[in-house]
């Protein structure tokens, strides 16, 4: 990588995401659409990325709205069942008390672990294994109070897969 391809964006600890403090550094973004690049590949892709590919004049891969979708694991879901394909016994769910009656049944079909998913996540991070009811009842209470709804699947234990397999799909 050249020294004139590398940017920085100021206070960027400052912002809840990188792409946020490039679009408000305004000398960045004079510096970046000056540079007339091609196409802007981010890390993780965002509504935000497709504004800063807007602002600077840049294409992006794919439209930041079909990886939002993608990114949805209920979305994912019903694309997997259209299309036919095999899918793992999961639901999708808005509280504690419909997660806890699907961890039942999951259960009863044999899974001894579920995973439970928030809508969006990336790269595992708003992914957890429980073995319990208990042990779902603690990971809702620290991580998914503020979650409109979510996803409780079973967990089929040692299969090695891509994280980005729903891509290829």
């Amino acid at each position: 990588i050249l020294p004139e391809n590398i940017f920085y964006a100021k206070n960027y600890l400052k912002f809840p995401s990188l792409t946020r403090a490039v679009l408000a550094d305004k000398n960045l973004i004079k510096d970046l659409k000056k540079r007339k690049f091609d196409y802007l590949i981010p890390y993780i892709e965002s509504l935000d990325t497709e504004i800063l590919a807007r602002k600077i004049g840049v294409k992006l891969l794919r439209s930041a709205g079909l990886t939002e979708k993608l990114n949805n694991k209920s979305y994912y879901r019903r694309l997997v069942k259209k299309l036919g394909f095999p899918m793992i016994p999961g639901y999708t769910v808005n509280n504690l008390n419909e997660a806890l009656d699907k961890f039942k049944k999951l259960r009863k079909e044999g899974f001894q672990k579920v995973v439970i998913k928030k809508e969006r996540s990336v790269s595992g991070f708003g992914v957890f294994v429980v073995g319990s009811a208990e042990g779902l009842r603690k990971v809702f209470k620290k991580e998914f109070l503020a979650e409109k709804s979510f996803v409780i699947e079973g967990l089929i234990g040692n299969i090695a897969f891509s994280p980005n397999v729903q891509y290829f799909v």
